[in-house]
């Protein structure tokens, strides 16, 4: 993708957000199996606990949110995210030493 982006609108951040109901699960997998790290999280906003994964001084991260009532809506197999590195070979060894 060429097109450049509009000087009229900038951008502070951006932000990847969905439900779950397996949030420590979550916080596991990526954070010591993909290596991201926990940048933020939040409870007792509206029933909702949330957590924030990211590159540490990156200006976009994933935020996965809890309700207490469960979910309102599962995963489907197009919400995927694609995490894309040089050394994954490397990553992969070392999460299965954890």
């Amino acid at each position: 993708m060429k097109e450049k982006w509009s000087n009229g609108m900038q951008v502070a951040q951006v932000r990847f957000a969905r439900p779950t109901d397996q949030l420590k699960e979550i916080e596991k997998f990526y954070c010591e199996g993909v290596g991201l790290k926990k940048i933020g999280s939040f409870s007792g906003h509206r029933g909702y606990t949330g957590l924030l994964i990211g590159l540490p001084n990156s200006d976009y991260h994933i935020e996965f949110t809890e309700h207490e009532d469960g979910s309102p809506c599962q995963p489907q197999r197009k919400t995927i995210y694609s995490f894309f590195t040089y050394q994954i070979e490397k990553r992969l060894m070392q999460s299965q030493k954890n």
